[in-house]
């Protein structure tokens, strides 16, 4: 489905260009390549990988964005109770109701949120390759790198709830859940306002707890 195409579109992408974009950033910053364990915090090590990934994750969501859509939207029509769904009829519905930018819709926040993390992570990174933990036991690297990820992002959630709910803002399937507590909203703008307004921007964020919102009672 979508959302195979979505991680086969980042992967290839991860892959096929993070060499060339490293060596790139390293040789407009003038920045020389570092051994992996290096003795000394690096700024400069920070600043490449910030850099290098937010190029990587540009290209990554700017390709697979439409597949991110029409993912949530397959889910949405799931819930609205709908038989079957499929991905073409999905297609026909966003491109009649907003056209190609409907293909885009909520990406700036998605985009925002993806920089957000990785400017966050980029320090803790290179303080993990500093530190003694990746001289004599390299496997927590990832562990300690992903806890930070997941750290963060519960920080900047409100973000990618802004991008999930703008992606079927105006789609069909949507408008006819009538759900009133969320209106079609003109912008993500709009969106992130309401959210906040009324205290729901941070609905779903919890991993092991529901959050209660003290205007429900």
């Amino acid at each position: 489905g979508p959302s195979l195409i979505v991680e086969v579109i980042e992967l290839f992408l991860t892959l096929t260009i993070e060499q060339p974009v490293e060596d790139f950033v390293r040789q407009v910053c003038e920045y020389p390549k570092l051994e992996r364990n290096h003795n000394s915090y690096s700024t400069n090590e920070v600043i490449v990988y910030g850099i290098k990934n937010t190029i990587i994750r540009s290209f990554a969501l700017l390709s697979s964005y439409p597949f991110i859509v029409v993912g949530n939207i397959c889910i949405l029509r799931c819930i609205k109770g709908e038989p079957s769904v499929w991905v073409w009829s999905v297609v026909r519905e966003v491109w009649q109701d907003a056209g190609v930018m409907g293909f885009y819709s909520g990406l700036l926040a998605l985009l925002l949120y993806e920089i957000v993390n990785l400017w966050c992570v980029a320090p803790v990174v290179e303080l993990i390759r500093w530190s003694s933990v990746a001289k004599y036991n390299p496997s927590l690297e990832t562990s300690i790198t992903y806890a930070a990820k997941l750290c963060i992002s519960s920080f900047t959630y409100p973000l990618q709830l802004v991008c999930s709910l703008m992606t079927a803002n105006n789609c069909s399937a949507r408008l006819n859940l009538a759900i009133p507590a969320l209106p079609p909203f003109p912008s993500s703008q709009a969106c992130f306002k309401h959210l906040y307004n009324t205290d729901i921007w941070f609905r779903g964020s919890s991993i092991l707890f529901r959050r209660l919102v003290l205007t429900e009672l």
